[in-house]
Parts: structure tokens; C-alpha cells; sequence
């Protein structure tokens, strides 16, 4: 079946322009672990995984570039060229089920694996036995079919679909919500009257936007090898409950707290005033889509002025109004690039490096059900230092995985090619120090 592209899918072809091969590509993927406690049946397994690629459209999608006729739109498109999704038959999943010694080093081998987004089905799950009743479950599925939201509903789908195979009974065979539903609606609301509004809000804010790229111990190359690497930190848990209270008492989300110690941390590195982030969300925005897998990210594009030497409370204030303001206007990123050219620079210019920036808002840490006899729950990986980060079509990412109020763990996934390790332990230590900045004095 073919259906037209999504916005979030047309925002990934744009990135593999910038960087080809990299979004399309075998490294492309999000993964997730968790610890198994009970007995697994591996064949039930196997056809829980099956239930699991039946059920949700977005694991059986293909981007598509070649030219097709105009008689073959289906109602979406016209004249010939225009990229679609070719949503195959469910078909069988993949399950690979092997023994390890150590499941850290066995899940930093994994991240070395190619996992090609062209060949459905795009989710591969691994089970490494520890023991007649201990073992991890990986799940790792390409980009463009998954985002960080979908893999938890994936890992709940999942014990679902497993606990009615050992009960003997069968979930529906297709989700109630599809990506494909989303990415036929996207389309409709191209040229809404919010979308317009939007548009004008975009064009006063980023007009004559200027860009101030982090300094980097190598100039880039030609081409981009892909190659990604990365460091992890947690933050000290009392630094994390003051920023917790920093929060409330200036009525900010924790993306906001977060953000603002970037910004100082990028007006430091760089001595611009004029700071403006790409930042990733989402992308989701309506409570319908909250139960359908597939790729929703979306970019928005933070600017805020630092000029006149504020305190760190006040960058606080000033980064609240440009949030605020910015998801009142949401926009697909790309719609934002086909109307205000300033914007291109902060992703398209070669000469500007600068690392987007999430905060991504984890599910609790809390035992699950999987099976009437079997539980499953969060594998936390060893921090530190990885040759192999996140394969990400850009130079690298700023993620902050807030576990709860007071667990925090960074992650900064970056370009060796560009940076070295020592440099990018700098960058984090003047990130810490901007974080105290924000924190309660008394």
C-alpha cells in the first residue's frame, strides 16, 4: 500500500541530503533494553514478535524516491517524482535469541550492527538469556519507522502480545491508530489557517537570524563517514532536585531549566548574544496519537537574546517566553524551511556545527508485567565514554534523559572526526557549571 510521506519522513530525506547515506541509512536506528526476570518461551516469543510487526503499520514502511505516475496518487499528489511510503503486508518479525556473559559489552556490540531501513520488517528484538530465568531484551528499530515515544509502546505491545500467546489468546491484528492515518492528515493540514499564522510568527522571529558555530579541534571533512561517538554522564541527584525546584518556583518544565543551561553553556563557547537552538520534540501534539508507533520528531528553532549581560535567572525568564511562544506555533520543520530561507542556516550550513538539544521525559523506572510469570524493567547501561553513540544524520545531539525528579543522565553524541573526547568532557563541565548557576542559593 502506498500512502504519501509525513513530514517528519520528509524532514529525514532533507537530513540524508545533508549528510547521505546517514538518515537512510543501516546505523540509523533507537534502541532499548530491559531486564527479564522469569522464564521465556522462546516460541512464543517469536510469535508475539510477529503480532507486534502486524499490528503497527510504521514497522513495515519503506521511504520510497522513485518517480511514479500521476494516476497511481491515490488522491494525495500529483505529476510524477513525489516520495511516498510503501507499507508492505504483514509478514514475519525478527527475533534473534543467543546467550551472553555480560549484557553492557553484548549491548555495545549491538550498537555496531547494521539494521537497514530499506528491507521491512524495521524492528529487531533480541533476547539475551543470562540464565533459566534472567535474561535482556533489546529492541532496536530503524529511525524511520520509531521514535523514542514508540519504544515504549513497543516494549508494552510487546508483553501484551506475549502474556495473550501464553494465555492463548490473540490481540487485534491492527493497531486502532496508524501512522499511515497521521501521514495523510499531515498532509491535509499543509496550508491550515493555524499553519499560516504560524508561518508569520517564524518569519518576524528568526529574521536575520545569525549563527555562531562551537569550535572544534578539526575542520570538517568532505564527507561525512557516519562514524558517532559519545559520552554519558549522570548529574549528582542533589543537583537534580534543585533544578527540580529551580523549575517550580519560576514555573518552568524541566526542558526549560535544561535549555537555559545550554544556551549559557553555547554563549560561553561561542560569546554570542544571539542564541538559537534546534531543539527536537515530538512532534506528537494531540492526544490521538499518543498509542501509534512511528517517527514523529519534529525541530524547533529556539532563539534568545542574551544581550545586556543578564543573570542566569533572567536568561531563565527569557527562555520561557521563546518556549512558550514557540509551541503555541509549532510547525513541521520543513514547512518552516519552504517559507523562511534565514532558517536553513541553522540546519544547511556547513559552516555553522551546533549540536541540536532534547530533554526527553522517561518513563518511570518500574517493574512491568511481561507474561503471567515473567517481569521486565528498565536495563540501565554503565555511563561513561562509547566509541559507538547514536547513529544521528547531524554532527552530533545533546539529550538529557530525565528518569525522575531527581535522576538525571546526559548524553552527548558527537562527530570524533570533528571533536575530541577531552574537548566535549570541556563542553560538559561548562554545562554543569551552568547548571549550578541556576540552582537555589539558599
Amino acid at each position: 500500500m502506498r500512502v504519501p510521506l509525513a513530514f517528519p519522513q520528509h524532514l529525514l530525506r532533507f537530513l540524508d541530503v545533508l549528510h547521505p547515506g546517514q538518515a537512510a541509512g543501516a546505523s540509523f536506528v533507537i534502541s532499548a533494553a530491559y531486564r527479564l526476570t522469569g522464564p521465556v518461551d522462546d516460541e512464543l516469543l517469536r510469535l508475539a514478535v510477529d503480532d507486534v510487526t502486524a499490528r503497527h503499520d510504521a514497522l513495515r514502511s519503506t521511504l520510497q524516491n522513485k518517480a511514479r505516475e500521476a494516476s497511481e496518487s491515490g488522491g494525495w499528489g500529483e505529476g510524477e517524482g513525489l516520495p511516498w511510503q510503501e507499507i508492505a503486508d504483514p509478514l514475519p518479525g525478527r527475533l534473534q535469541v543467543i546467550e551472553v556473559a555480560d549484557p553492557d559489552d553484548w549491548l555495545d556490540e549491538l550498537d555496531t550492527l547494521d539494521h537497514p531501513g530499506d528491507v521491512p520488517p524495521l524492528l529487531w528484538v533480541y533476547y539475551a538469556r543470562l540464565g533459566p530465568a534472567d535474561g535482556v531484551l533489546a529492541l532496536v528499530a530503524h529511525h524511520s519507522a520509531a521514535d523514542a515515544w514508540s519504544m515504549d509502546l513497543l516494549i508494552q505491545d510487546l508483553a501484551r502480545c506475549y502474556t495473550a500467546r501464553r494465555v492463548g489468546e490473540l490481540l487485534p491484528i491492527v493497531a486502532s491508530s496508524t501512522y499511515a492515518d497521521f501521514a495523510v492528515a499531515d498532509q491535509a493540514r499543509r496550508d491550515s489557517p493555524q499553519s499560516i499564522r504560524a508561518i508569520d510568527y517564524w518569519s518576524e522571529k528568526l529574521a536575520e537570524v545569525s549563527v555562531s558555530s562551537l569550535p572544534t579541534d578539526r575542520p570538517r571533512r568532505l564527507k561525512d563517514d557516519g562514524v558517532r561517538a559519545q559520552l554519558r554522564f549522570a548529574l549528582d541527584p542533589g543537583l537534580a532536585a534543585r533544578l527540580t525546584a529551580t523549575g517550580r518556583r519560576t514555573r518552568c518544565s524541566p526542558f526549560m531549566v535544561h535549555l537555559t543551561a545550554y544556551a549559557l553553556t553555547l554563549h560561553r563557547l561561542t560569546g554570542s548574544t544571539d542564541i538559537t537552538v534546534p531543539t527536537l520534540t515530538s512532534g506528537r501534539g494531540r492526544t490521538e496519537l499518543d498509542g501509534t508507533v512511528g517517527f514523529f520528531l519534529n525541530a524547533l528553532l529556539l532563539r534568545t537574546d542574551l544581550t545586556g549581560n543578564p543573570s542566569a535567572q533572567e536568561v531563565l525568564a527569557r527562555v520561557r517566553a521563546t518556549c512558550l511562544d514557540a509551541y503555541r506555533n509549532e510547525l513541521p520543520v520543513l514547512r518552516l524551511l519552504e517559507e523562511v530561507p534565514d532558517a536553513g542556516l541553522l540546519l544547511a550550513d556547513e559552516s555553522f556545527l551546533l549540536l541540536p538539544f532534547q530533554h526527553i521525559p522517561v518513563q518511570p523506572r518500574k517493574t512491568r508485567t511481561f507474561g503471567p510469570d515473567t517481569t521486565y524493567v528498565s536495563f540501565d547501561r554503565r555511563p561513561g565514554p562509547r566509541p559507538h553513540g547514536v547513529a544521528v544524520p547531524l554532527d552530533g545531539l545533546w539529550t538529557i534523559d530525565q528518569h525522575a525528579p531527581d535522576q538525571l543522565t546526559a548524553k552527548i553524541s558527537y562527530t570524533p572526526g570533528l571533536f575530541d573526547s577531552h574537548t566535549i568532557q570541556s563542553y560538559a563541565n561548562t554545562y554543569l557549571d551552568c547548571l549550578l548557576q541556576l540552582t537555589p542559593t539558599n
